[in-house]
C-alpha cells in the first residue's frame, strides 16, 4: 500500500530538475496531487468475473500494474488544454508517481479457490470527485488552478489507471466438497 510520503516523493522525483533541487512550487504541487490521489484511491472499485469453486467465502487478492505510458497522459493533457512546460513537467511527475503496482483486495461470498483477470477498464471511479479533491488539496498548498487544468490532471491520472492490468488475481478460500465450478461477479478495492 502506498503512503502519502512515498507517493509525494515519487511525484516530486518525476519533475525534471532545472537545477540541483526541486522548486518550492514543484514540492507543493507534488504534495497536493499526492494527497488528493491517496484520498481518492480507496473509492476506486475493481469489477470483474471470478471463476473458481463454490465456498461460503473467499478472499480476493491480486496485483494491479499501472504502466508508465506517457502518450496516455500527454493525450489527456492536450485534450484538456494543458500545454507547454507545465504539460511536459507534469506528465513526467504523474508517470513517476501514479505508475506502479497496486493491491486488489476484498471478500467474495459464494466462491472459494479461484481466480480473476482484468484491466483498467474494470475500474469504476468518479473522475469529478478526484478533480474536487485536487482542487482542495492544491488550495491547501496555496496553489489555485483553473477547473480545466484540474480536470486535465484528473483525466491524466485516470488515463494511466485505465492502462493497468491484473498480473495475478486469486480467490483464496476453502471450497465445498465435492467442488463445484462457478463464476460470480466480484467487486474489490485498490490500495
Amino acid at each position: 500500500m502506498r503512503t502519502l510520503v512515498d507517493l509525494s516523493l515519487s511525484v516530486l522525483q518525476g519533475f525534471p530538475h532545472k537545477g540541483v533541487s526541486s522548486s518550492e512550487f514543484q514540492k507543493r504541487l507534488s504534495s497536493g496531487i499526492s494527497l488528493a490521489f491517496i484520498s481518492w484511491l480507496p473509492s476506486i472499485q475493481f469489477h470483474s468475473l471470478a471463476t473458481g469453486f463454490t465456498s461460503s467465502q473467499g478472499f480476493i487478492s491480486g496485483t494491479f500494474i499501472v504502466p508508465s505510458n506517457q502518450l496516455s497522459v500527454s493525450s489527456s493533457f492536450k485534450r484538456n488544454g494543458i500545454l507547454g512546460v507545465l504539460s511536459s513537467d507534469l506528465e513526467l511527475a504523474l508517470l513517476s508517481g501514479i505508475s506502479g503496482t497496486y493491491t486488489i483486495g476484498g471478500l467474495l461470498i459464494g466462491l472459494g479457490a479461484g481466480g480473476f483477470t482484468g484491466t483498467g477498464m474494470n475500474l469504476v471511479y468518479d473522475r469529478a470527485s478526484l478533480s474536487l479533491l485536487l482542487e482542495s488539496s492544491l488550495k491547501g498548498e496555496g496553489i489555485l488552478l483553473s477547473s480545466k487544468i484540474l480536470f486535465g490532471i484528473s483525466d491524466g491520472i485516470c488515463s494511466l489507471l485505465n492502462e493497468g492490468v491484473v498480473s495475478l488475481g486469486l480467490i483464496k478460500g476453502v471450497p465445498f466438497q465435492p467442488p463445484v465450478a462457478l463464476s460470480l461477479p466480484m467487486v474489490a478495492t485498490l490500495s
